[in-house]
This record gives C-alpha cells, sequence and structure tokens, in this order.
C-alpha cells in the first residue's frame, strides 16, 4: 500500500505531465497557424537567416562572397569560455630574406627603417635624395597617405620642415578643396564656400574612378570659391608656384585665379596646371560646370615636398577603390619618389581584437597597386603606434596592437617594401600613457591620438632614421640636431 506521501508525489507527476502535454500541443498548434498561414514568409525567411548564420557560426573561418573578404561571424562565441591570449607572449616568425643583402634588424624591438626591398632600404628614395643635394635633379617627392593620426597637417609638417631644412625647397605641396579640418591645419590658412559637390570615400558610388589619392573629389556649383593664404613659417611664407590638380573637364570652361580668368590646359584623367607664381594668396573660383576638382599643390623651384594624404576614419583597405589608369596618370605627370602607408587606429575597435588575418589580403591588394602604377618610388609602410584601452579599470597598452604590427610588417615583407615599427619608436609597451602623462602632453587623453607636440616628436624620429640610411654619417654633422629619442619628463609614471 502507497504511503501518504508517495500518493502525493504519484499525483503531481500526473498532474505535472498532463499540464506539459497541453502546452506542447498549444505551442505546435500555433507554430502550425502560423506556419500555414498567408503571412509565413516572414518567418521562413527569418528562420533561413538563422540557420545560415548559424552555420557560419560554426564554420569559425573568413570567406569571400563576390570578391569581398567576410570577416568571420559567431552568434553562439559567448556560449563557450574565452580563451585568453596576452598579446605581449604572441609568437611571431621574423621572415627569412632570399637572395637579398642580410637584414640585421628585428621588427619586434627595432626602431629602425627595415628594408625588404631587393638590394638596399628605399633605395629609389635614397637615390633621388642625393641627387637632389648634388643638383642633378629639381624635385623629390613624397605622398603620405594616413588617417586621423596626420589630418591637419600632424607629423608631415614637421618632417617636411626637417626635410626642406636640409634639402631645400618651400612650399606645403598638396592641399584639398575643402577640408572638415582646415581652421585646425597650422601650415595654410585655408577657406571656401560651403556649396562645394563632394564624392569621397565614404559616401561615392558613382564618381569611384575619379576620386584622387586622398580619396575626395570636388564638382563646383554656380560661384564655388577656395581661397589660401601663407601663413608665417619658414618654408611656407610665400606661394612661388600654385598648381590646380583637377580630372577631366570641359575644354570651353574657364576659372579665375587672382582675378586673373584661365582656361584649363589638359584634358586627360589627371592634369596639373601652373596657375600662379610668387605670392602669398590664392583665391579661386569656379562656375557650375561640373569639372573635377582635386585641389592645389604649393611648391618652389627646387626641392623636397610632402603630401599630406589623410582621411578620418579609414584602414587603408579604402585605397584598392583608386581608379589604376588615375594612379598612373599621376605617375606620369607629378610622380612621387617615396610612398608611405601609415594606418592602424581604426582597426582597432574592439579590446579584446586580436586577429587581423581578415586585414592583410586587402592592404596588401591595396599597396601591390600603388607599387605597380609608381614603380620608381620606394614604399614605407608605418606599423601601428601604441594604443591604450582599459582593462579591469587600469590603461594597457590594447591586446590587438602587436598582432596588427605583426600583420602589417608580413605585408611589407611580401610586398617588398619597407617598415618601420612607430610603437617600438615611441618606448613599446604602455608608451602611450606615458606620452599622455608627459608634461607637456604628447598624446590626447582618448590615448590613441597624438597633440601637435608628440605630432613634432615622432616627425623627428622618422626624420632621424630616414639621414640614418641616406647617410650612416650623417647624426655626427652639426646640421642634424641630435634626436631627444625617449619620453623623460612624465607625471605619474
Amino acid at each position: 500500500m502507497l504511503s501518504l506521501t508517495e500518493c502525493l508525489l504519484h499525483d503531481m507527476k500526473h498532474y505535472v505531465c498532463k499540464e506539459f502535454r497541453v502546452f506542447k500541443f498549444n505551442i505546435f498548434a500555433t507554430l502550425n497557424v502560423a506556419l500555414m498561414s498567408a503571412n509565413s514568409k516572414p518567418f521562413y525567411f527569418i528562420l533561413a537567416t538563422f540557420l545560415i548564420v548559424l552555420l557560419l557560426s560554426f564554420l569559425g573561418s573568413t570567406f569571400r562572397v563576390f570578391g569581398i573578404d567576410i570577416k568571420n561571424i559567431n552568434i553562439i562565441s559567448d556560449l563557450f569560455p574565452e580563451e585568453v591570449v596576452d598579446s605581449t607572449q604572441i609568437a611571431v616568425q621574423v621572415p627569412v630574406i632570399i637572395d637579398s643583402i642580410p637584414i640585421p634588424y628585428d621588427f619586434r624591438v627595432s626602431d629602425a627603417i627595415i628594408g625588404y626591398e631587393k638590394g638596399a632600404t628605399m633605395k629609389a628614395f635614397i637615390k633621388a635624395m642625393h641627387e637632389l643635394s648634388e643638383g642633378k635633379r629639381k624635385k623629390v617627392r613624397i605622398g603620405y597617405f594616413g588617417d586621423s593620426m596626420i589630418e591637419g597637417d600632424l607629423l608631415t609638417q614637421d618632417i617636411r620642415k626637417l626635410l626642406q631644412d636640409y634639402f631645400g625647397g618651400n612650399g606645403v605641396g598638396f592641399v584639398p578643396i575643402t577640408s572638415i579640418v582646415a581652421g585646425f591645419r597650422q601650415s595654410i590658412s585655408h577657406s571656401f564656400s560651403e556649396n562645394w559637390n563632394e564624392s569621397n570615400f565614404l559616401n561615392s558610388k558613382g564618381y569611384n574612378g575619379n576620386l584622387y589619392l586622398s580619396g575626395h573629389t570636388f564638382r563646383p556649383s554656380e560661384s564655388s570659391y577656395v581661397s589660401y593664404s601663407a601663413v608665417k613659417y619658414s618654408h611656407l611664407n610665400s606661394f612661388p608656384e600654385t598648381y590646380l590638380l583637377y580630372g577631366k573637364n570641359d575644354s570651353i570652361s574657364t576659372f579665375t585665379i587672382n582675378d586673373s580668368v584661365l582656361k584649363y590646359e589638359n584634358h586627360d584623367i589627371f592634369n596639373r596646371q601652373l596657375v600662379s607664381m610668387n605670392t602669398s594668396r590664392v583665391q579661386a573660383r569656379f562656375n557650375g560646370s561640373g569639372n573635377t576638382l582635386f585641389g592645389f599643390s604649393f611648391e618652389s623651384q627646387r626641392g623636397i615636398f610632402v603630401d599630406n594624404l589623410s582621411f578620418r576614419g579609414i584602414s587603408g583597405i579604402e585605397l584598392q577603390r583608386l581608379s589604376p589608369a588615375l594612379l598612373h596618370s599621376v605617375n606620369a605627370t607629378q610622380p612621387y619618389d617615396l610612398i608611405v602607408i601609415q594606418y592602424g587606429p581604426n582597426l582597432l575597435f574592439k579590446p579584446e581584437l586580436l586577429d587581423f588575418s581578415w586585414y592583410e589580403k586587402p592592404i596588401k591588394n591595396a599597396i601591390l597597386a600603388i607599387k605597380d602604377a609608381f614603380p620608381d618610388a620606394s614604399i614605407l609602410i608605418v606599423g601601428s603606434a601604441d594604443k591604450s584601452c582599459r582593462y579591469d579599470g587600469e590603461y594597457r597598452t590594447q591586446k590587438g596592437v602587436l598582432p596588427l604590427i605583426e600583420v602589417q610588417n608580413q605585408v611589407a615583407f611580401e610586398t617588398n617594401s619597407n617598415f618601420w615599427n612607430l610603437y617600438n619608436a615611441m618606448g613599446g609597451r604602455n608608451s602611450m600613457i606615458r606620452w599622455v602623462n608627459s608634461d607637456p602632453p604628447l598624446a590626447n587623453l582618448d590615448y590613441t591620438h597624438l597633440t601637435h607636440k608628440g605630432a613634432t616628436q615622432v616627425a623627428k624620429i622618422l626624420y632621424d632614421k630616414i639621414m640614418q640610411v641616406y647617410d650612416p654619417e650623417a647624426s655626427s654633422r652639426t646640421k642634424i640636431q641630435p634626436i631627444v629619442r625617449y619620453v623623460t619628463a612624465t607625471r605619474g609614471l
């Protein structure tokens, strides 16, 4: 005979089972009605999408769709424990140089410029600098690509001044038609009307083939204007030669430079036209013809020039969108001797991000396209600067900095380019914290961007590294001042 307790348990079990069967029936009945209804298409679409994403989560790898690299998708990552990786202990394979000069530097610890070219470090650029100093050529040109780390002519204005102090030259080089940092820039006074039509890397679909190296193209409306004035700084206090840079245009159109009416002289995909000489102010007005304009270049007849080609918020892979035909046309008309590629902060958008394998192929393709268009230019890839974020309430070097630098160095090696580890030049691990706490501050409180003084410091170090390649004995000359290599005046650290 069952006890009272056993009877109660038996009745409860029977009741629960009965209620569960009713609940299960109601669920499946409701689902069946949803599936049989006329509005079941959204359900099937959502179910199919979920199953596809779930399948991709188990694949755990990158893939391509219509030639576009798609990063790894994982909607179930939170169900598994995260593997904790110490970025300082990540194994890095140092490339072995075949059929070339031995490389005595390890990019993980060196702050020297490492040459992965066959024969020498920055061979074409160093040759051009020697020819300029010996009077065998008139101009040497550097194109410096980057993101917000160099916008407003940060870093480039200082490297330009140091190089022009030594090799000669006056002029800020390339300046776009309009700029979101015109008021921030110190190397030129720049203003413009608000009625310009702009296409760029982020908003352009129809004019991709016409984007300039800066990632911008400008088209005037009626009476659009732009004005530039020289500033009272060394090498920048006049405009010896001013060139208008533009694309395809209406051959009958005219424009005005300082009250002089001029015609477009050339009609190629890229054109460079001298429009003014020996002045300290250039004001240009354009009609609404829809001509494609890129900007102006301010130069002297001889010397070295550095073009700032910054674009905020990009990773560098956007350079793939530049038209090969336009790049080749620029090289034919305005060749570069050195092209610098500096990106990084916009790739470090998550504190825990460690995998940058997806980035390697597109940035490599972009650099190979540039090398193909500018075969006589040296390419220098600058590794990411240090970047810090909070871990457990304390600022430390972000975990992804070193893995990203490894990829950047590998790309330099595989493209026979040159590499400079800015992270090491800053002082390595947690150096950004010391730069922020320096007195005066060398970096901003976002622990990412440099101040003007910090950018000057980096420019001095890079100049020193370039001059060491140009002439290993140059540091002993009184004309080149010694460089203060590390931050010594700090607060808190």
